[in-house]
């Protein structure tokens, strides 16, 4: 349908209703929510937001899109408090909280001091960037978010405003493992706000078994977000993109952007206003429902909320099975990733005496780098691992609880600290090389020298000590070569001795705090549930108590409320598929993900 005046009347007249009837069951915090879409209807343009973990090539991404590799600042830490906003300009423009600012001085005003990891301008919450791009010239506005989940602390809850102020999401994940507990929790969130979301698969020159990792990613969003079962994965490579390669992969997403967010600007903000209201009044009929079944006068309709009530007692415990479950798990986990660790130092010592066995000239101000990428790909691929083992322990030792996001598993201090390889000189490089030539000289250069010495003395001299010379530099060479490859064996020996002690002690650090985390927070999780069992209860009890007539009222007013709820609903699923943004391609089945 087009988003006529018509369609925008029907969604405000359900969101008015909605908020009203939120307003009135006491919840002004969804009666908030709800008025807030409607002041949003009839935006211009459209806002897609890119989120996604630290390290996914989320920037990266952005860039490659606009083909503007320098365009916003990578690998660095946005500020936690910062939003990057790319929009349509006829000349290219940055702006810092609506201050004109040097186009090249993005990254100071957007991403924290990479020496003191603190913001350099405070007091900039939003950095604006103007572009003459094709792709933007329709209305588009990109927003580049902090980071999602444990790896940056707060990041999710502003990236989650961000959505706030979204009409489509953009999630960036890797081919290097499935998506983390904090990327599927988010994306549980995402979902009752964003009716749109394209999946962005980068790094695909990188990780050769990608596709195995989308069909696994595939699936967890099915699990956990199966109102986005539908979304398309769209694997590129930011890296070709730049290069010119082709298989980069941004024709289908350029394509995706401008059919899915860019053509339907106008019906992405009802969709997503609709959605919130759903969500709302489900909400609503859910406490309807939950009082309607309190009101009942036999003391014995409470007695499965005892029973409930009793066993969530019983596991809150400390001595309660799944703590030991959870504690076993955990040690489990820290054990299965510390034999990943040794055997990945041991393919990065493999890895490096072949490095050293070529040898070459830049053998010396390679390996320092070779080494130190090496150990930044443990520590990351020990971070995914972590995550994934934490999503496993969370979902089998208590279903259906929330596991806490987790703190990144950093490269340690002490090893980004490490000294660089010095190449080692002989004591005695600086002579007299024409002398130490008439010393080397041998018999067969001896004698090559004695007729040119006979015919010219000054000739001959000269000629001897430069056959000797060229001799001896090339015997040099072959020593440096030799003192380069020792020095080498002795600094990559030296370096992977200190990754085999830095990353388990950073590991087992991570692991300690990660299952102390995970077993309060489920503790006050089944408290939450506990307090709102007993809340329960002692409603129905109260209930019980009072006369038949006031029960037979109030069960009255309770089914008139969820039929008025229910009414609001059906509006709004019909408005929902009537607006249908989540599939505008034809012919495919609904629920299945692009490739």
């Amino acid at each position: 349908m087009t988003a006529g005046d018509g369609a925008r009347d029907e969604v405000r007249a359900l969101l008015d209703a909605v908020a009203e009837a939120a307003a009135g069951a006491g919840d002004e915090a969804a009666a908030g929510r709800v008025r807030g879409e409607a002041s949003r209807i009839g935006r211009p343009g459209a806002t897609l937001v890119f989120a996604g973990e630290k390290k996914r090539g989320k920037t990266s991404v952005i860039n490659a899109l606009l083909e503007e590799p320098s365009l916003l600042p990578v690998d660095v830490d946005v500020a936690t408090s910062v939003h990057l906003t790319v929009a349509h300009a006829a000349l290219a423009v940055a702006r810092a909280d609506g201050a004109e600012i040097p186009f090249g001085s993005i990254a100071e005003y957007a991403a924290l001091d990479p020496e003191t990891g603190r913001c350099r301008h405070p007091g900039v919450t939003q950095v604006e960037v103007g572009l003459p791009h094709r792709l933007l010239e329709g209305g588009l506005r990109l927003v580049d978010s902090p980071g999602v989940g444990g790896l940056v602390a707060g990041h999710t809850a502003i990236t989650l405003a961000a959505l706030d102020r979204a009409d489509a999401l953009a999630l960036v994940v890797n081919g290097a493992g499935e998506l983390t507990a904090s990327e599927c929790l988010f994306l549980g969130h995402a979902a009752q706000r964003i009716t749109t979301v394209l999946f962005v698969l980068t790094q695909t020159d990188v990780f050769p078994d990608w596709e195995q990792v989308r069909d696994r990613n595939v699936q967890l969003v099915r699990e956990h977000a199966p109102a986005l079962a539908g979304a398309p994965w769209l694997p590129v490579s930011s890296r070709d993109r730049l290069d010119g390669l082709p298989g980069h992969g941004f024709a289908e997403l350029e394509a995706a952007v401008a059919e899915r967010v860019v053509g339907r600007a106008a019906v992405l903000g009802l969709a997503n206003a609709v959605q919130v209201a759903r969500l709302a009044v489900e909400d609503l009929l859910d406490a309807a429902r939950t009082r309607l079944g309190g009101l009942v006068a036999d003391p014995a309709a409470y007695a499965p909320l005892e029973a409930e009530e009793g066993r969530l007692k019983a596991l809150q415990g400390e001595g309660a099975a799944w703590r030991a479950a959870l504690r076993e798990k955990t040690r489990g986990l820290g054990a299965e990733l510390r034999l990943t660790c040794r055997r990945m130092l041991n393919d990065l010592q493999t890895a490096a005496q072949e490095r050293i066995g070529a040898g070459g000239r830049d053998l010396v101000d390679e390996l320092p780098g070779l080494l130190h990428a090496g150990g930044d790909g443990i520590c990351l691929v020990l971070d995914t691992r972590l995550r994934a083992g934490l999503a496993r322990i969370a979902a089998r030792t208590a279903d259906g609880l929330v596991p806490p996001d987790p703190p990144q598993l950093a490269v340690p201090q002490r090893i980004r600290s490490l000294p660089p390889l010095v190449r080692s000189t002989p004591d005695n490089e600086v002579g007299d090389e024409v002398e130490h030539a008439f010393r080397s000289l041998g018999a067969v250069s001896m004698a090559t020298t004695a007729l040119t010495f006979a015919l010219n003395p000054v000739a001959g001299v000269l000629a001897g000590a430069g056959v000797s010379v060229f001799l001896r530099r090339q015997r040099q060479s072959r020593e440096q070569v030799q003192r380069d490859r020792a020095d080498a064996q002795r600094y990559a020996a030296g370096v992977i001795r200190d990754f085999g002690t830095e990353i388990p002690a950073a590991l087992d650090q991570v692991l300690a705090e990660l299952a102390s985390r995970l077993e309060k927070a489920l503790g006050a999780e089944l408290d939450r549930r506990r307090q709102a069992a007993e809340s329960a209860l002692a409603a129905g009890r109260e209930a019980a108590a009072a006369s038949e007539e006031a029960l037979r009222r109030d069960r009255g007013e309770a089914e008139r409320t969820i039929g008025e709820l229910t009414a609001l609903a059906e509006s709004a699923d019909a408005l929902s598929a009537r607006l249908d943004p989540q599939d505008p391609r034809d012919g495919q089945e609904k629920g299945s993900p692009a490739p």
